[in-house]
């Protein structure tokens, strides 16, 4: 009767229970249920890391579209573009659209749908301040050109751009859009330096935006070492390139 309360009470606790079989175990059979057990815990953080880097890569993303929508609810709602640099958001339909191909040919996941939407808004923002809001739109302030961040690009993207199976223009626009991406924010932050005040809060609101989508990508790589190591930046092809895409990944 004792044997069998004892037994009842151990059973009420798991924790005693797996204790009074770890006990009963010879020493080898406790180092190895102990080696099994960290084998196994390592496997699981590999796979929890790669899927936790994937999601801050679709976060990123998520983040980018959510600020362009929230950017185009604004403009309707304020009926103003005042300290929103067109420019920005042309540069911004030029990667997009650029990486939308791309991925399109060398990928078809879910980043070509996100890419697609964040796509379509932008193009929602641009005609909506052509149509509508031209006359509160500030292009005097807006006077970073283009050519000066699309050329150098361009010609970047010529000298440095992934290797591997795919065509070589496919890879050419890849990097292009990698390196245009990169410098899209600057004319908002030089239009911002210009104009000393923003007089509407959701333009700064919407750079916040931006900024937290480069600090979840950035993170994306954090984890993408921490995962794979070495093995990532070897795995992104030879020369300068693993280099500039990951710092275009955190700039």
């Amino acid at each position: 009767m004792d044997d069998l309360k004892k037994l009842k009470d151990g059973l009420k606790d798991p924790v005693i229970v797996l204790a009074s079989f770890v006990r009963r175990l010879t020493k080898r059979q406790q180092m190895l249920l102990l080696g099994s057990g960290l084998v196994l815990s390592l496997f699981f953080v590999f796979l929890l890391s790669r899927a936790i880097a994937e999601l801050l890569f679709v976060v990123a993303e998520l983040v980018h579209l959510g600020g362009i929508g929230i950017l185009l609810l604004k403009l309707r709602a304020k009926k103003t573009a005042s300290g929103i640099s067109l420019r920005s958001q042309e540069l911004t339909l030029v990667f997009l659209s650029v990486r939308f191909y791309c991925s399109l040919m060398m990928e078809k996941d879910i980043h070509t749908l996100l890419d697609l939407l964040t796509l379509f808004a932008t193009i929602s923002a641009i005609l909506y301040i052509r149509k509508n809001l031209m006359n509160s739109y500030s292009k005097n302030d807006d006077s970073l050109k283009l050519i000066y961040l699309l050329g150098p690009c361009a010609l970047l993207a010529l000298i440095i751009h992934p290797a591997g199976s795919h065509l070589w223009f496919n890879r050419v626009c890849w990097a292009f859009a990698v390196y245009v991406e990169s410098v899209s924010i600057l004319p908002q932050l030089k239009m911002m330096q210009n104009m000393r005040v923003i007089s509407e809060l959701f333009a700064a609101h919407y750079v916040f935006a931006l900024g937290c989508s480069r600090g979840l990508s950035f993170l994306h790589w954090v984890f993408e070492f921490m995962t794979n190591g070495v093995a990532v930046y070897v795995s992104m092809g030879r020369g300068f390139w693993p280099l500039l895409v990951i710092l275009s990944e955190i700039v």
